[in-house]
């Protein structure tokens, strides 16, 4: 799915290439998707340039979702579901698989044990990956929870509260305000 050239598929176009999609999306003509039957894509979701989406066990972007340029989602053990208005910033990564590098199990592509964390990864909604971000089996990220710049999210995190650092800490609440402001489901 890889162009040349910089333009925007619109939903029509998506929908040509098998991707299941609503009103308003926008994916960049640089992003690479495998498995784009596995992909659902609700409204007014926009995915920036030189993304990749590895959706072979699925990939739901529900509504109002924003993916920042050169993020890469990879659901190739588990699913990767974002639901409304959560938002993944530039460079940040998600995977459903992880290894087990102990030397209990070999690894790599011609390995036919699987070994590791599994686990389907859900953005709640109002949730934000900051630049950079990591996210691994087992994290679980409560409803309106921010992530900062270059962390990495392996663990729970609770619900409306401001994350950052190494490790991964929460320094601040995070106000609701936004919500009734702008009447958002």
């Amino acid at each position: 799915m890889t162009q040349a050239t910089n333009y925007w598929l619109t939903s029509k176009d998506l929908k040509k290439k098998g991707i299941k999609c609503g009103k308003n999306c926008k994916v960049h003509s640089t992003t690479i998707i495998t498995h784009p039957k596995k992909l659902k894509l609700g409204n007014n979701v926009r995915i920036d340039a030189f993304c990749i989406f590895v959706s072979l066990k699925g990939i739901n972007l529900k509504n109002f979702i924003h993916v920042g340029a050169y993020s890469m989602l990879h659901a190739g053990k588990g699913k990767i579901t974002a639901n409304n208005h959560a938002g993944i910033s530039s460079g940040s990564k998600i995977y459903t698989h992880q290894d087990d590098y102990s030397g209990e199990f070999y690894y790599g592509p011609g390995n036919k044990i699987l070994s590791g964390l599994i686990s389907d990864i859900i953005l709640p909604k109002f949730s934000i990956l900051g630049t950079n971000c990591v996210v691994v089996p087992g994290a679980k990220i409560g409803i309106g929870t921010v992530v900062g710049a270059n962390c990495l999210v392996a663990q729970k995190l609770k619900p409306w509260k401001i994350y950052q650092g190494f490790p991964l800490k929460a320094y601040f609440n995070r106000k609701k305000n936004f919500i009734k402001k702008y009447k958002l489901k």
